[in-house]
């Protein structure tokens, strides 16, 4: 594979953060938000994403207006109490926020 693609696994730099290599790990949604917030299971889900490997984790989208909520296990939209449970995902994940 790394003929095929020889910067796969090489480092990327995005402003100050150095990715490990070129594997994203995609946006979608693991309707796991207990009253539209990110929990445990959420820690665990994501750690475990970043322990195989991946050089970039995007997490799943947050709806900007509540007529875009799609799913009971979308993040809450309408204030910042998401804001500490995002923070606790990345430090207890292991992950870094870019």
């Amino acid at each position: 594979m790394s003929k095929k693609f020889p910067r796969l696994f090489s480092p990327l730099q995005l402003r100050s953060h150095t990715l490990r290599n070129r594997l994203v790990f995609g946006a979608h949604t693991s309707n796991m938000a207990v009253e539209g917030l990110p929990t445990e299971r959420h820690i665990a889900y994501y750690a475990e994403r970043a322990m195989g490997g991946a050089g970039m984790i995007v997490v799943e989208p947050m709806p900007v207006h509540a007529a875009a909520v799609l799913t009971r296990g979308n993040f809450r939209h309408a204030d910042d109490s998401v804001i500490p449970h995002f923070k606790k995902l990345v430090q207890r994940g292991g992950l870094h926020a870019l």
